[in-house]
């Protein structure tokens, strides 16, 4: 890289870093969301860095263990802190603005464009690229939203790949290129991050037919070599995940973007020419941005939207190759934002026709020609400084004000009702979050708007069960439980195996009431019913345990929390329960390794502590005893029984 090239990447890479700080300073406190919960909070699997093997059987399939790897790791070094979360999402953000700029300089040195742009034009349009793409609001749910990782890190990939093959590609000389071997890297990274990064191969050669002078056949006889990779690249997804095409195309799935619809690729593609033109009215007029939308499938050809829309997207890309003559940086701009859409926005059915993180790496080729079209037709540097600036800094308190958005549960979804007040799932989501936030009897009323919408629907019986629940009122909990659960038992989601977890927690939650109500053999079934439905759900296992310990059955006991801890390895409590089935049983050398292995995970456990006081002392060991007492006394563990009680007074005053 030249000099002047690493002067003008400093001050860029500065810039960006300005921009992105001051664009996302209030959103590093923003809480776990919506999906967070499924594919970080909830997934026993991320808690052990050196169980690679479970992180990559996390999902259904393996497309995504380079990015699940990063939640382990943030898990290993911030726990549920989710400012670390962020922080990464951040950086990895930064990151994605500065590859923008080197690529963008990149594709202005092809032979193609070469020499439209003046020297200082060229690196201005590069920056201007990686600015809008660094402050646009429309970024936000691809980095605020903390599971996005998904999307932003395989961006992250993809830029870097593209750039690694542009660098080899623009090398004169004879010689091997590095530049390639890094572009199969990345390649193969980000297709182990997020199924975008298919497409990479195809822009590949869009970048060949866009930005540099070579005809069709002469472009595959003289790099047939590099197509031969490309060919295998390609392959990598269908072939090493085990992907059946027909199956993908040809499913059938309900719509989670518009309650009682069916999505099939007919629909799905029709949709899609909504919601496409959609996806461009924000990008140049981002205002009613929402996490969740009220959208409906379109299942006619003939509807006047999809018309239109239709229409819009040919002009577009009809448009688009017609300009390669004389635009090429329009054609490739357009190019890159359809081929990177293609995944998520052709005939592949997905339940959620329209999301913004979608945007995220299509958005590139967006600002490249919003930056470019404004560097041709504003003169005089002044006058472009300003224009830009301008751009830029609206952007940036636009991105800043969504942010705000993304605090908090309630504040996220109290935004989605405002802007799709028709959706079920937005006020049951709220409910959930006033009910987080104590204000059980103000939930009362958004599962009531829930309920409204769909009085079929079960998850929010549960949910308004619990409400009734932290108010008192037993009676109303179990009748919204038991409604809930003859629900389920006849939905389609119940027949499919789908939501598991919920399902299983419903009977969880009537269980553990019934218990609580002297339903012993009520409550009991109820558990038992929810392992056959979660064989793996913690809580279950967990209370089937107290329960086995509490009949004085502790080989039962035992079997629970061994089953509990081969689903979560890092439950200290199911270790603070074995250990006190071994004590019981005789084995205090056992049930010492057990409290030991709990207290390396919950050093403040007051429980564990008293327990492990207990073995030490049968072991012979009265001095770690007694300092084991004294912790637990000092972190207000009470004995709760008699015996107990004189057990703690013996060790507390051994000489």
């Amino acid at each position: 890289m030249r000099m002047t090239d690493r002067a003008h990447g400093f001050a860029a890479g500065l810039l960006i870093l300005i921009v992105a700080g001051i664009a996302y300073a209030n959103s590093f406190h923003a809480e776990f969301h919506f999906d967070d919960y499924t594919y970080i909070v909830n997934k026993p699997a991320l808690r052990d860095i050196s169980d690679w093997r479970a992180i990559y059987r996390a999902l259904g399939h393996p497309s995504r263990f380079v990015a699940f790897y990063t939640f382990a790791l943030n898990y290993h070094f911030h726990d549920y802190d989710v400012f670390g979360y962020h922080l990464v999402n951040w950086f990895i953000h930064a990151g994605n603005g500065f590859l923008v700029w080197g690529l963008t300089l990149l594709i202005l040195r092809a032979p193609r464009l070469a020499g439209r742009l003046s020297s200082g034009r060229e690196y201005g349009c590069a920056l201007l690229t990686a600015l809008i793409f660094t402050a646009h609001p429309l970024q936000t749910e691809a980095v605020t939203y903390i599971v996005q990782r998904f999307t932003s890190l395989a961006t992250l990939f993809y830029l870097a790949a593209l750039a690694c093959y542009l660098r080899g590609r623009l090398r004169t000389g004879p010689g091997w290129r590095p530049e390639y071997v890094l572009f199969a890297v990345f390649t193969v990274l980000g297709m182990f991050t997020k199924q975008i990064c298919f497409t990479i191969p195809l822009m590949v050669l869009w970048l060949e037919w866009c930005c540099f002078e070579v005809r069709i056949g002469a472009c595959l006889r003289e790099r047939r070599v590099i197509l031969a990779v490309l060919i295998v690249l390609l392959l990598i997804v269908p072939s090493f995940f085990g992907f059946n095409a027909a199956n993908i195309v040809g499913r059938e799935l309900p719509s989670r973007s518009h309650t009682g619809e069916r999505l099939n690729a007919v629909s799905y593609a029709l949709t899609q020419t909504r919601v496409i033109p959609t996806y461009l009215r924000l990008y140049v007029w981002p205002a009613g941005q929402t996490l969740d939308y009220d959208f409906h499938a379109s299942t006619d050809w003939r509807e006047g939207k999809v018309l239109a829309g239709f229409l819009l997207l040919l002009l577009l890309a009809g448009g688009a190759v017609a300009a390669r003559s004389r635009f090429p940086e329009v054609t490739f701009g357009t190019g890159w934002f359809f081929v990177t859409i293609a995944v998520t926005s052709s005939i592949i059915p997905i339940p959620h026709v329209i999301f913004e993180h979608r945007v995220y790496l299509p958005s590139a080729g967006l600002a490249f020609i919003f930056a470019w079209t404004l560097c041709r037709l504003v003169g005089g540097r002044t006058r472009l400084l300003a224009a830009a600036g301008i751009i830029v800094a609206v952007l940036t308190v636009l991105t800043y004000q969504r942010n705000a958005v993304w605090q908090t549960e309630a504040t996220l979804w109290a935004d989605i009702v405002r802007k799709a007040p028709a959706k079920l799932r937005a006020y049951n989501n709220l409910g959930m979050a006033a009910l987080a936030e104590g204000r059980a009897l103000e939930s009362l009323s958004y599962f009531a708007e829930a309920i409204a919408r769909n009085p079929g629907a079960g998850r929010v019986y549960n949910n308004r069960g619990l409400a009734y629940l932290d108010l008192g009122d037993e009676d109303l909990a179990l009748a919204d439980f038991d409604r809930a659960i003859a629900l389920f038992e006849f939905s389609e989601d119940f027949r499919s195996g789908r939501y598991k977890p919920i399902w299983a927690q419903v009977y969880a939650n009537r269980g553990n009431l019934r218990l609580e109500r002297g339903d012993a053999d009520g409550g009991r079934r109820d558990l038992a019913i929810a392992l056959q439905i979660d064989p793996r759900h913690p809580a279950v296992l967990y209370r089937m345990g107290q329960l086995s310990e509490r009949d004085g059955d502790y080989d039962a006991a035992a079997g629970y929390y061994r089953r509990l801890l081969a689903a979560d390895p890092r439950h200290a409590q199911a270790m603070i329960g074995l250990g006190f089935v071994s004590q019981f049983q005789g084995n205090d050398l056992q049930a010492l390794q057990y409290f030991d292995q709990a207290l390396a995970l919950v050093p403040d456990n007051g429980e564990a502590h008293f327990f492990r006081a207990l073995s030490r002392y049968n072991l012979g060991d009265r001095q770690g005893a007694r300092d084991d007492m004294r912790e637990a006394q000092r972190m207000g563990f009470e004995a709760a029984t008699p015996q107990l009680k004189a057990a703690r007074e013996t060790i507390l005053n051994v000489d």
